[in-house]
């Protein structure tokens, strides 16, 4: 571990894995908060021989993800101790799987005895695709505070739903289906974190969120963004926030189609300020059970979305910044706040003028050094990167995304998390999409 000394913790790395074609540290702190990613790999950067399942139940995705998920979260409690935080102290958790079938083993454990038990973050699962290494079913990030009572740097829980309605606990909480249960807003210190899923958790997707399927006009991811901006703001609401403090958010969508009418509404909602994002293609959300499912006409919903906010009271604004680059879309290229810098998705070459599809690795390699441009217009540098989400089209590519990150990071890697979504991206010849959150030191 690595750790400046001092009244205000520095940055510092835990559980560092460099072994296998895998370069990543598990825990990555930096000021009050830390970043975790991991999949179930162990010091050789290859699947631990604990979490193989022996026959007969090797064939089964529950008993796989079971295992995966206890051994990811032991390392997680164990790397959170050492940087004097807790499995109680994470406030935002993103849940990746491979397939539907493995969510319930999943939740089952992460949320069961000696994990997230009880004072849960704020969460989403979402079926994106493969990870890294081979054999890997399930990845997670996050984040977790540093509790500091004295200066207000504590998790805590809220509720704005209205009973019925979607987050409500006694329809989503620890006072209802555990198996289900999920905090709807949590706040740590001057931050608020919360996530938007346009279902009630009674019958699937939530009657202002659905659009008619009898005729022709209607939108169905319009019907979800004016539902999810309503329930946004009623959150920020119930914290004493507004839209205006939104610092970043990562959109998930199964139809990439989707981000323009998603953006009419989101500016709308917004305004002219627009908060950094990523924007991830995906195959699946927690509605229907069953894979493949398309559309709300089949029970399926077309986004997820989990955002950051400010808290007022605190004395910290969020600052964009910019390097001149182009954004894609309705966003900011970076937002800074407090001392973390949340930079939005990148993709090599000029968005405006896409060229030919080149090696992944190349790719990493620019947007690698377009963070570092982001990082010093921000009084940082790609040193001071707590963490790195990398967004592949080709499973394959994976291993050329930690190749980069240790070209460009010789030492104490940020937690990086990598994982493979259906194409296309966004822009037409990128296969590589990434963004960063880093610590601002002084």
């Amino acid at each position: 571990m690595s750790e400046t000394p001092g009244p205000r913790r520095g940055r510092r790395v835990v559980g560092t894995v460099d072994a296998g074609g895998i370069y990543t540290s598990r825990l990555a702190g930096g000021g009050d908060f830390i970043f975790l990613a991991s999949t179930a790999f162990d010091e050789t950067g290859g699947i631990p021989a604990e979490v193989s399942v022996p026959p007969p139940y090797h064939a089964s995705p529950s008993a796989v993800v079971r295992a995966q998920t206890r051994y990811i979260f032991e390392r997680y409690r164990e790397g959170l101790e050492a940087l004097d935080s807790s499995i109680d102290d994470i406030v935002q958790l993103e849940q990746y799987i491979e397939l539907k079938a493995h969510a319930d083993g999943y939740v089952q454990v992460a949320r069961g005895p000696g994990f997230m038990e009880k004072n849960r973050p704020g969460s989403l699962l979402i079926q994106a695709g493969h990870y890294l290494p081979p054999g890997a079913v399930v990845s997670t990030t996050g984040m977790a505070l540093v509790p500091d009572p004295a200066r207000g740097i504590v998790k805590e829980q809220f509720v704005s739903a209205r009973p019925g309605e979607e987050g409500h606990p006694a329809v989503a909480g620890d006072r209802g289906n555990p198996s289900l249960g999920f905090a709807e807003i949590v706040t740590g210190g001057p931050y608020g974190f919360a996530t938007y899923y346009p279902i009630d958790y009674q019958t699937g997707i939530h009657p202002e969120a659905r659009a008619p399927d009898w005729i022709w006009w209607g939108s169905e991811i319009r019907q979800e963004a004016q539902y999810g901006a309503r329930v946004l703001k009623r959150r920020l609401d119930a914290v004493g926030s507004d839209v205006s403090h939104v610092v970043n958010y990562t959109l998930y969508l199964t139809d990439l189609e989707d981000l323009y009418e998603f953006d009419l509404v989101w500016r709308e909602t917004l305004g002219e300020f627009a908060p950094s994002r990523t924007v991830v293609p995906v195959r699946g959300m927690g509605t229907p059970r069953q894979e493949g499912a398309k559309g709300q006409a089949q029970g399926a919903c077309k986004m997820e979305i989990q955002y950051r906010f400010l808290r007022p009271g605190f004395g910290i604004d969020a600052v964009p910044i910019s390097t001149g680059r182009g954004v894609l879309g309705h966003e900011s290229e970076a937002v800074r706040a407090g001392d973390l810098l949340w930079i939005s998705e990148a993709v090599a070459g000029d968005p405006q003028r896409p060229g030919p599809r080149r090696p992944a690795g190349v790719q990493m390699a620019e947007i690698l050094e377009r963070l570092d441009e982001t990082c010093e217009a921000a009084g940082s540098s790609l040193r001071n990167l707590l963490r790195l989400r990398a967004f592949v089209t080709e499973p394959g590519d994976a291993y050329a995304v930690y190749g980069a990150v240790k070209k460009a990071i010789p030492h104490d890697p940020p937690c990086v998390c990598v994982t493979v979504v259906p194409g296309p991206l966004q822009v037409p010849g990128c296969t590589v999409l990434a963004d960063g959150v880093a610590w601002i030191p002084g």
